[in-house]
């Protein structure tokens, strides 16, 4: 008997010390404040004159020095690349650090895979080249997405008008590139996967510049931020 009570004891306890551990709280990792850094610029050709990276860099130079304005990040569409390949890139400047690499879309009418076409017009249906400021972020029937601000007179200063803004949508997803052969595409805005969108519209928007970069040699001779 004294044995029995003592097992039924021993059993008491061992229900009581597990409850305790159960409301013990758990500490939760803690969230970074930016984006991880995934590459140094030394792996890209920012000293190319032929590349995104190097007018681009320019342009960012170019518009702090102008505005005196503190944005530490700049995004680079590369159109030169097809939309089958990733090329949209965050950079950290502070630190020359490349944050990400995704895919991002073009306009229906700016080409099938690759971009071939550009326009500022409204209705055209392309993607404008050129430098933008990310703007803050609005709910719309793509979730929420990013105000862009067109920076470059005559080669996207429309982009408010035709509503040109920065957001996801299933037709940027990379399932659709084993389907297509590319991605599908937009009215002219940059659109990008979902799940990498998620940090762009958490860190890019009211700090960034975005730059739509294709080797057109009337915007490279005429835009005011590659001077």
């Amino acid at each position: 008997m004294k044995s029995t009570l003592f097992y039924r004891y021993q059993y008491l306890i061992v229900v009581v010390l597990l409850g305790m551990l159960s409301l013990t709280p758990v500490k939760e990792s803690r969230q970074t404040t930016e984006l991880p850094q995934c590459d140094t610029l030394s792996g890209h050709t920012m000293e190319d004159q032929d590349s995104a990276f190097y007018f681009a860099f320019k342009a960012y130079t170019n518009y702090i020095k102008k505005t005196k304005d503190t944005l530490e990040y700049i995004a680079i569409a590369d159109f030169t690349k097809p939309s089958s390949q990733k090329r949209f890139y965050i950079v950290h400047m502070p630190t020359e650090s490349v944050l990400m690499t995704t895919y991002v879309t073009h306009g229906k009418h700016s080409g099938r895979d690759s971009t071939v076409q550009f326009s500022n017009e409204p209705n055209s249906g392309k993607t404008s080249l050129g430098l933008y400021k990310i703007e803050g972020t609005y709910l719309g029937c793509h979730g929420k997405s990013i105000y862009l601000e067109g920076l470059d007179q005559h080669f996207n200063h429309a982009a408010k008008q035709r509503n040109i803004v920065m957001h996801t949508a299933a037709y940027a997803d990379v399932s659709v590139i084993s389907v297509l052969g590319r991605l599908g595409k937009s009215l002219g805005c940059p659109v990008l996967p979902e799940k990498d969108y998620l940090d762009v519209v958490q860190y890019l928007p009211n700090n960034a510049l975005l730059f739509h970069y294709y080797p057109d040699a009337h915007y490279l001779a005429n835009s005011v931020w590659l001077r």
